[in-house]
């Protein structure tokens, strides 16, 4: 049927030509015509065309002009649309010209030959489909290459870079953010009681705590093993006392969220985890990422010789303990 064909749109001011193109094509794309009067950008989004075809000369216009403004829109949905140009100019200036500003083809008008026709808008498809798929082949590579593969988090090396990147935003705004060691109570005992998919799932379960109890422009990721970080943003500029009171009741609630949740293993076993939290502000500029560890290390350290499942925060090189 051919509502399962191809969409192709064809803008022209020369009518004659359209049905010239579409009798070409018509057994193997559907074809939408317009004269030149109406926006390319409402065009595309209105018929989502596989294909646009425009003429270089339009009445006053010219179709390149078309193919910039498509070109150079916002959404790449719409910019990643092959487009052919159509042209009866002997001057190859004219076709450079328009590979440059990204048309992917042209179809020389008045020599009109239904195989090249159709050649040239299939191929036309065809290199705009592959243009994609290595788009979304390097996105995956780009997405595995800072992801931890069990928790779908960031691993160490993207957060470090993640965490280096607001200690630059804070020394140029002021504006102050935080950092957790989060470690997770006697996990060796889940993984041999329970068995290591049991711990893998008990991992998963944090992540997925966390990311649903902080806001999208925080982060969490994973150290290693069974040590994570949480980073807190501030987007305002406050106190540091403000900064720490704020910060502490989050990770506290978090702590808490996570010793009420049961993670379900199988019908008959469910699993109670707790984390331990040790907590350190970024307020220093003479702070780097490694000093910055060291501070929630030493707060975490404090956290676990005291019970665990406890947050500890490292402040003016004294660590204080808070109220469960």
């Amino acid at each position: 049927m051919i509502d399962n064909y191809k969409n192709i749109l064809i803008i022209d001011d020369n009518e004659d030509d359209y049905f010239i193109i579409n009798r070409c094509i018509k057994k193997d794309y559907k074809t939408v015509y317009n004269n030149g009067d109406k926006n390319i950008i409402d065009l595309t989004k209105t018929h989502n065309p596989d294909c646009i075809l425009i003429d270089y000369h339009l009445g006053t216009k010219k179709g390149i002009d078309l193919l910039k403004e498509l070109k150079s829109y916002n959404d790449e949905k719409i910019k990643d649309k092959p487009v052919v140009m159509l042209t009866g100019e002997t001057n190859p200036q004219v076709i450079i010209d328009c590979m440059k500003d990204g048309a992917t083809d042209y179809i020389v008008k008045g020599s009109y030959r239904k195989e090249q026709v159709i050649k040239t808008v299939s191929q036309a498809i065809e290199k705009a489909s592959l243009k994609q798929k290595i788009k979304e082949q390097q996105e995956e590579i780009k997405r595995l290459s800072r992801t931890d593969e069990l928790t779908g988090t960031y691993n160490r090396r993207y957060f470090i870079k993640k965490v280096n990147d607001e200690i630059a935003r804070s020394v140029r705004t002021g504006i102050f953010f935080s950092i957790a060691m989060v470690d997770l109570d006697y996990f060796k005992a889940i993984n041999d009681t329970y068995g290591h998919q049991a711990g893998d799932l008990v991992l998963q379960n944090l992540v997925r705590i966390v990311n649903e109890n902080i806001r999208t422009t925080d982060y969490i990721g994973r150290y290693g093993g069974d040590e994570f970080i949480i980073l807190l943003i501030d987007n305002v500029k406050r106190t540091r006392e403000d900064t720490i009171k704020m910060h502490n009741i989050k990770y506290n609630e978090i702590r808490r969220i996570i010793n009420e949740t049961l993670v379900s293993y199988s019908e008959d076993i469910q699993i109670k985890f707790s984390a331990t939290f040790g907590v350190t502000l970024f307020d220093d500029l003479s702070l780097n990422f490694n000093q910055l560890l060291a501070n929630a290390d030493k707060a975490l350290y404090k956290a676990k010789e005291n019970q665990k499942n406890r947050v500890a925060f490292f402040f003016n090189d004294k660590v204080t303990l808070l109220e469960k």
